[in-house]
């Protein structure tokens, strides 16, 4: 086995770097020690303000979409409320309107006659006193226009002759007698309907 070949020429002569002289500096330099401790700091700082700054800026982001999102609640409950006060209008024309159809006179008329079986009052009825009971002296005053007022007494009325006292008195009775059935029947009626 053989060596390798190695270069025996003595005439080679190394080439050296060449040197310069260097003066010192008035101030000596500081360790590297020193200067990279202050390096560190100063990205710690640098570090800590750029993290301060990103949550500041990420405050304000929340801030903002919160900010938007109870803008659009806040829209949205406006919109439904704008809604409900439509609806609510219409629903108090609506019942106007049926007030006004329900109300009518001929509506009425046609349910009292129909679920309560009434029928439209008999027509009024006057009473008049027989001609023997109003005696020419009990006249106040002679007065030939008709509705005049006139003035009897009840000492003429009794004394005459077979319509007098009692007969005004029989009709006022059946007169009250009738209008007492017409309410009696008139408040069964309405019972007998609720």
């Amino acid at each position: 086995m053989g060596l390798p070949a190695v270069d025996m020429r003595r005439d080679k002569v190394p080439v050296r770097p060449r040197l310069r002289l260097v003066k010192e500096p008035a101030t000596a330099p500081k360790p590297r020690t020193e200067s990279r401790a202050r390096n560190d700091q100063r990205y710690r700082e640098v570090f800590n303000l750029a993290c301060v700054v990103m949550i500041g800026l990420t405050l304000f982001g929340l801030g903002q979409v919160m900010l938007s999102a109870r803008a659009a609640e806040t829209a949205m409950e406006a919109g439904r409320l704008v809604s409900d006060i439509k609806a609510q209008r219409l629903a108090g024309e609506l019942l106007e309107v049926d007030k006004s159809t329900l109300a009518t006179p001929s509506r009425i008329e046609g349910i009292a006659g129909e679920s309560l079986k009434m029928t439209a009052a008999p027509a009024a009825e006057y009473m008049t006193l027989p001609a023997a009971v109003v005696a020419p002296k009990s006249v106040r005053a002679p007065n030939p226009v008709v509705g005049a007022e006139t003035r009897v007494s009840w000492a003429d009325i009794g004394s005459g002759g077979s319509g007098g006292l009692a007969g005004m008195l029989a009709s006022v009775m059946q007169m009250a007698a009738g209008e007492a059935e017409i309410l009696l029947v008139g408040d069964a009626g309405l019972a007998s309907a609720r």
